[in-house]
């Protein structure tokens, strides 16, 4: 507002599956041994799991990759940590049968600290080698956060209907060589930022900052900011909008737009730094403009709008000078709001002034969760009222943004009907329960959901989601 104005897989002991869930990095795979009782396989080849990496010159163990062996000049491997070994035995990290015993991939392990030695991990069941610069994963894999190796995957950037690529370079069987894993879905956000005049009205009241500073600081600051710091898991693109007495002078709404992309801190902070508050505040226009052009982005998609005051229109740019005007101004915003959900983009306000109308913020917030605008009470969607300090602020809005991130994965696998509650599923190293409200559950037999506080977390952090089933529970796609 202006100044004036407010597969098949027989011989897979164990699919894992493993995602950097704050930075939607996804990850396949993990080494595991057999934990299914297998007599020793005769016709396992180093070829079988390890493809070109097998036969490359070597002078000792060290110069092959993880899960091979020196010998007679040449890497090769005895077994894989899937296959190869006969009942009771395990794969060493040099790819060599050998019985169970401490610093022995395979050791049974129940997570508690001490169990495996110094170079080992329990990777909840058993000991596994860890990786590191120093102790490097075989070609097509590299070095998890948890530190062990696995497959790389493909960010994915795409959503319903989208895919996740990837995949190592391995063939053969065994859980170490299959690209398995998980998608999670990117959320695609537009922040829709007011840039009528008032926004350069002072924040806090008889300060040096303004509205239209304090929030530019808490979204772009190059550290702190909400932008910085959610770029590499939303993608997020912008627009600011204004309009000069709407209709009458010009274009209306006036756009200032970066375009969608993950990682685009950089191409946001070039425009908005540019630019400052200038008129008027079509917002219902605006958010039907940027309705527009969300519809063919992938799911899910969100405006995440901040304004300092009630709307005006493109038509009727003065809407304040009446409250029958201004009523009508409210109402076609909030009507742009439904219909911004009714094309399936979720919205989020957040009002940035101490004299902002909170009737209109929560229509507003209600319109944008598909709820009766009227909804009141326990039963109505969260708006937001900007701190104005700037960190509270920032984290305000990377809590906002961060929200939209999805707790629902699509396996790359699909589980054996009566075996779901064999999944162990843990986040951030502690274990989730089946069917708990806090837990997770599948959807189908392709789809796991995380639940409750447990989403919450994933929402709010970037934490690792690990995902397995027993071998006989799950048949994964090649």
């Amino acid at each position: 507002m202006r100044r004036s104005k407010q597969s098949a897989a027989p011989r897979i002991s164990t699919a894992v599956m493993a995602a950097r869930v704050g930075a939607l990095s996804l990850a396949f795979g993990t080494w595991m041994v057999a934990s299914c009782s297998t007599p020793a396989d005769a016709g396992f080849t180093c070829a079988d799991a390890y493809g070109s990496l097998c036969g490359k010159t070597c002078t000792s163990d060290a110069t092959c990759d993880l899960g091979l062996h020196c010998a007679a000049g040449a890497c090769s491997a005895d077994c894989s940590p899937a296959a190869g070994c006969a009942s009771g035995q395990v794969c060493s990290v040099a790819g060599s049968c050998t019985a169970p015993s401490n610093g022995i991939n395979g050791t049974p392990c129940s997570g508690a600290s001490g169990q495996c030695p110094v170079g080992f991990l329990c990777n909840g069941t058993t000991c596994a080698a860890a990786c590191s610069d120093s102790h490097p994963c075989p070609s097509g894999t590299a070095c998890m956060s948890s530190g062990v190796c696995a497959p790389p995957g493909t960010i994915v950037t795409t959503g319903a209907g989208g895919s996740a690529g990837g995949g190592g370079g391995f063939q053969g069987d065994g859980c170490v060589n299959l690209t398995v894993g998980f998608e999670g879905k990117t959320p695609t956000v537009v922040l829709l930022v007011d840039q009528s005049g008032s926004m350069n009205d002072k924040f806090p009241a008889g300060s040096n900052t303004t509205r239209w500073s304090v929030l530019r600081s808490a979204l772009m600051d190059p550290t702190t900011g909400a932008v910085k710091q959610m770029e590499s898991s939303v993608r997020m693109g912008l627009t600011m909008y204004t309009s000069n007495h709407g209709n009458d002078g010009g274009a209306c709404p006036m756009l200032t737009e970066v375009g969608i992309n993950l990682n685009n801190y950089a191409a946001i902070n070039s425009v908005y730094q540019a630019a400052r508050p200038q008129s008027d505040t079509p917002t219902g226009e605006s958010i039907a403009a940027v309705t527009a052009k969300l519809r063919n982005e992938p799911d899910p998609k969100y405006i995440v709008l901040v304004t300092d005051g009630l709307p005006d229109t493109c038509t009727d740019p003065d809407a304040s000078n009446s409250t029958q005007r201004q009523n009508a101004a409210n109402a076609s915003t909030v009507q742009a709001a439904q219909a911004a959900y009714a094309a399936g983009i979720g919205l989020f306000i957040m009002g940035v002034s101490s004299d902002i109308a909170p009737a209109h913020l929560q229509q507003m917030a209600n319109a944008g969760v598909g709820l009766d605008p009227t909804t009141t009470g326990t039963a109505a969607a969260k708006y937001y009222v900007a701190s104005d300090n700037q960190a509270d602020l920032a984290r305000q809005l990377s809590g906002i943004i961060g929200s939209t991130r999805t707790c629902v994965f699509h396996l790359q696998g699909t589980v054996t009907a009566g075996h779901a509650s064999e999944g162990i599923v843990t986040l951030g190293g502690g274990q989730l329960v089946y069917n708990d409200a806090n837990g997770f559950r599948l959807n189908n037999p392709s789809e796991l959901e995380i639940l409750g506080t447990a989403c919450d977390k994933i929402k709010n952090d970037n934490t690792e989601l690990v995902v397995s089933f027993p071998c006989d529970a799950v048949q994964i796609i090649k």
